[in-house]
């Protein structure tokens, strides 16, 4: 039996796909110490693992948003503001290895200070240098991006330098904040998903989500769905499209014969109720069991972030993605690749258009085929059984290197 720390970032986008692994870990016997905030102790704790929190840090003081790059001097900033406890902690859990999230860099960087085997942990598309190097997407918004971000690239140099203050790591490049990459990474989407999946070595394993898991949902009485098509419309719980996009859907969807389950802004929550038509549900964003009413949708409004893809795959939804950054882009163009869905960028929304496709979502015979094929691919990808092999292989192969030295240069560190 081994020990392991999981380091996370604090976005239920990021904990709720290692739920699986973490109670496939320790049904394996593994020790598991979870670093997050108090929001996910009880359901981290319910799984077998043992929590711990993140020292509480002023968000006030956090660099301003400015676009979707604006997380990299954030990240950076955080790592900063919890190396030092943090380290102090984890050295005292003795872990064997570590496990983190794709964006904690202060995971990578205590296991590069700790000298224990780490293990990449992604809830997102994943990113590899390859893919910024030679998507072409990404080359041509990357310089507009930063240059409408000017302060950026200098935010993240002041907190790079104070976090190697502490940690005394070679220099950080700033993309790598988006990867963290590692000898083992795992990936929560079926390879089928994975945007530019040709681009990543055999050290990146697409195993998908293994069965959506949830110890707690928020109450919802699905006596409320009467039995139509349903079409539910999500964005999660940190990107948000706005009132006008759901006043539009209002405009698109109200006559439609079916029943539409929406999730909106709590702050815009009472004005857009007030004004739903009669075949609307409005609820805030995060206060229904989203697993229990995909398995009952019919079509899936979501912005194509790694959660929602994951889940309308696993329950072959077809989905309609509009996607609100980079990333959501690139992942939202695979489900229409994978024909499981439509894509519509928001500049592109329109009553008419939007009514458009989700009609053709609810009528056609190929897209709903398409949406079983994922659905079929992501029940297939390996899951947490593939994802728990890939990790104690690696980290036996890690502590416990071949004796031979011709044999150990003859094969990877590891065989998953």
């Amino acid at each position: 039996m081994g020990r392991a720390v999981f380091l996370n970032v604090s976005a239920p986008g990021h904990v709720i796909p290692t739920f699986p692994l973490l109670r496939e870990l320790v049904r394996r016997g593994e020790e598991v110490v979870y670093y997050e905030t108090p929001a996910f102790q009880r359901e981290i704790e319910s799984f077998g693992a043992s929590f711990r929190a993140y020292p509480e840090v002023n968000g006030q003081l956090a660099p301003q948003y400015i676009n979707e790059f604006s997380v990299i001097p954030v990240l950076m900033w955080y790592a900063g503001e919890v190396l030092p406890k943090v380290l102090e902690s984890v050295r005292a859990d003795r872990p064997d290895y570590i496990i983190h999230d794709s964006l904690c860099v202060w995971g990578r960087l205590i296991a590069r200070v700790t000298a224990k085997p780490a293990i990449n942990s992604i809830a997102t598309a994943a990113f590899c240098q390859r893919v910024f190097d030679e998507a072409p997407e990404f080359s041509s918004i990357l310089s507009a991006v930063l240059a409408e971000g000017a302060p950026i690239p200098a935010l993240f140099d002041k907190y790079e330098r104070e976090v190697r203050s502490v940690c005394g790591n070679e220099a950080i490049p700033i993309l790598e904040v988006f990867m963290n990459s590692e000898p083992a990474n795992i990936c929560y989407l079926p390879r089928c998903l994975q945007p530019y999946a040709e681009k990543f070595d055999r050290s990146y394993h697409f195993v998908g989500s293994g069965e959506p898991t949830r110890q707690w949902e928020p109450e919802f009485s699905m006596a409320d769905l009467d039995g139509r098509d349903l079409i539910y419309i999500s964005f999660g719980t940190v990107h948000d499209p706005g009132p006008e996009f759901f006043r539009l859907a209002m405009r698109a969807l109200g006559q439609m014969d079916a029943q539409v389950l929406a999730l909106v802004s709590p702050a815009a929550y009472q004005s857009l109720a007030a004004d739903a038509p009669a075949n609307f549900l409005m609820r805030p964003a995060g206060s229904v069991p989203q697993l229990k009413i995909l398995e009952r949708a019919n079509v899936f409004i979501t912005h194509g972030a790694g959660g929602g893809a994951r889940e309308g795959a696993w329950f072959g939804v077809p989905m309609l993605a509009v996607p609100q950054t980079f990333e959501q882009t690139l992942l939202s163009r695979r489900i229409v690749e994978c024909g499981a869905g439509l894509l519509m960028m928001p500049g592109e929304a329109s009553v008419e258009r939007l009514r458009d496709q989700v009609g053709a979502l609810l009528q056609s015979r190929e897209i709903q085929a398409g949406a079983a094929q994922l659905r079929e691919a992501a029940r297939s990808a390996g899951g947490p059984t593939s994802a728990a092999d890939v990790i104690l292989a690696f980290v036996e192969s890690s502590l416990h290197p071949a004796s031979n030295p011709a044999e150990a240069g003859s094969r990877p560190r590891y065989w998953p």
